[in-house]
Formats: structure tokens, sequence, C-alpha cells
């Protein structure tokens, strides 16, 4: 089964499949992945990134902001996948983006709850706003910087929600 192999869910002989949970230390190591793929993404990007993607990147930016205001977390999160992997799709490496997006795909789930809360919203939004200003001035250090705040501002945040929410017994 697909979801299985993305580790997207579990099977239990005999009780059926169940959602997979990440502990703390799984999406600790499945970020710190991210962070190496998708530093090796962007600056391949950078190289030959053009104005029609780097449109399509601030369309994305400009989605999630509106959904983002409207409180439509559905299209905020479509938005800023969208914002995130055509940066990388621009690397032109196809096995690079897809085991990238894999990643994503296991930890949908944490990003929603991340996402879930406006103020971590606004704080992303100030970040693709600064990952995109990186990609238009063609400074890959301050794109990858700026990845980097984003990435680690998320993975905090997931960490005191896991964390608050094992302190009140559940599993994760």
């Amino acid at each position: 089964m697909i979801l299985e192999g993305e580790g997207q869910v579990r099977y239990r002989p005999r009780r059926g499949f169940f959602v997979a949970e990440f502990s703390l230390p799984d999406l600790r190591d499945v970020y710190r992945m991210r962070e190496l793929l998708e530093t090796e993404a962007a600056s391949l990007a950078l190289e030959g990134l053009d104005a029609a993607r780097l449109d399509g990147i601030e369309a994305a930016l400009v989605d999630a902001d509106g959904a983002s205001g409207r409180g439509d977390l559905v299209a905020y999160a479509e938005a800023n996948r969208r914002f995130h992997l055509d940066l990388f799709a621009a690397s032109e490496r196809r096995l690079l983006v897809r085991t990238i997006r894999r990643l994503w795909d296991a930890t949908d789930t944490y990003r929603a709850l991340y996402a879930n809360d406006e103020r971590h919203r606004r704080r992303a939004a100030a970040q693709h706003r600064a990952i995109l200003d990186g990609l238009r001035r063609g400074d890959i250090a301050a794109v990858i910087a700026a990845q980097d705040d984003h990435r680690a501002d998320a993975l905090e945040a997931l960490a005191a929600i896991l964390d608050g929410a094992g302190s009140r017994g559940a599993t994760g």
C-alpha cells in the first residue's frame, strides 16, 4: 500500500490500518533530512530560476497570505505547499524533489498543527517573503538562511505542541 510505504499509515495484523504518529525525535530527523535536501534543491533551483517561475512562486505566496487572512486552512496548506515545492521543482532534479515531497507528505498532519495558529502563519508569511526576496536577488545564502529559520521555527512550535499533548496523556 502506498500510504504505508510512505510511513503515513501502519498496518497491524487482525486490527487494520492506523494513521502513523511520529515521536518528536522522528519528527526532528525528518526536519533534518528536509534541511539537507531542501538546501540542495534551492541551491540548484537558483541556477535556472526564470521570471515565470519566480512569478509562480510569488503567486503561491499571495494565495497563502490570502487564505491565511480568511482562515481557510485547507487553501493555506495547499498554497504553502505549492510555494515551497515549486521552488524545489525549479532544481529540475525529479528524484530529489520526489524525496522532499515524500517527507512533506509524511508530516502533513504535523504542519497542520503549526498552521492552525494565526501567529505561526503570520511568522511564516514573513519568512516566505524573505525566501522570495532572496530568490529575486539571486542570494542563495539569504534563501537558505530564511528557509532554515522557517523550518526551525516550525519545528520548535511543533515540539511545544507535541510536548504539551504528551503532558496531557496523548501519544505521539
